[in-house]
């Protein structure tokens, strides 16, 4: 990718589909019943999944990425502003 494009993993309204796509592919749940603020833990992502949801998201950005993440980052939304944006949440202590 040359400095002028931009890739789709800049974006986080592209992350947040590529997300609820593909969970609604490995859960079995329409992509509109997935909602961004909802925990992945809802829609019963086994540990293995969610470990498979983060190496498929690590090769659509192209970028190496923690095993972790949907622990890390539990929603949609969260995740994908993460990856677009590498904001991470306020933790409280």
């Amino acid at each position: 990718m040359n400095s002028t494009e931009t890739s789709p993993a800049s974006d986080p309204a592209a992350v947040r589909s590529w997300l609820r796509n593909r969970l609604a592919q490995l859960t079995r749940v329409e992509p509109a019943e997935i909602g961004d603020h909802e925990p992945f833990a809802n829609y019963g992502l086994s540990s293995h999944q969610a470990v498979a949801l983060a190496g498929d998201l690590e090769e659509w950005v192209g970028r190496e990425l923690e095993p972790t993440l949907v622990w890390d980052f539990p929603d949609i939304d969260t995740l994908a502003r993460y990856i677009a944006t590498g904001e991470s949440p306020a933790r409280s202590e």
